[in-house]
């Protein structure tokens, strides 16, 4: 029996579009691939040239590594107080100070991963799925793009967890200077 007249025209309509989609896709990968290499040649020629007329210099004493020696070292010692300055917002006087038994902490900071990979089989060889995502935190809950201006500390005379969003500096010795210090109420 002979397929109707209708069915072999959707039938070669069919094969025509993929025919062509075939094609466009083919030769446009190409192009956009060409147009990138292209670009990346650019860019390798041009950073070239730049590194042969200002070579980077060579570093000779490592301060930057000295410097964050001297940060870790500093914070690695037990009873340490910090002394913890508010800034008033827009002038940056300072309005007062807490003494703190650890330097402030932004929320963006974890004890644990912030991520977690996860891969989800489909099946095949290429079947695997593979996503990064929100890990929970050590509280049981998830923290997606803490705002890294909120701080917390731990006030040394009251033992009190302080979180705020003020504007801080903090140094491991007091400044010189005439400011109020909080202090805490203690509740019974």
């Amino acid at each position: 029996m002979e397929e109707p007249i209708i069915v072999k025209s959707i039938t070669k309509a069919v094969v025509l579009l993929l025919l062509l989609t075939s094609l466009v896709t083919t030769f446009g990968c190409a192009t956009t691939t060409n147009t990138q290499s292209a670009d990346q040649e650019a860019q390798q020629s041009i950073h070239a040239d730049a590194q042969a007329a200002v070579p980077v210099n060579q570093t000779q004493n490592f301060l930057a590594r000295q410097a964050i020696n001297e940060w870790l070292e500093r914070q690695d010692v037990p009873n340490k107080l910090w002394y913890v300055y508010e800034h008033a917002e827009g002038t940056g006087v300072i309005l007062g100070y807490y003494v703190s038994k650890t330097m402030p902490l932004s929320f963006g900071v974890s004890i644990t991963n912030p991520q977690q990979i996860v891969v989800k089989r489909f099946g095949g060889v290429s079947g695997n799925f593979i996503r990064v995502m929100s890990a929970p935190a050590m509280d049981g809950v998830f923290y997606s793009g803490a705002d890294p201006t909120l701080y917390y500390f731990v006030d040394a005379e009251s033992d009190t967890m302080v979180h705020t969003n003020m504007k801080l500096t903090w140094f491991d010795k007091p400044l010189a200077i005439e400011a109020p210090k909080y202090t805490f109420i203690a509740l019974d």
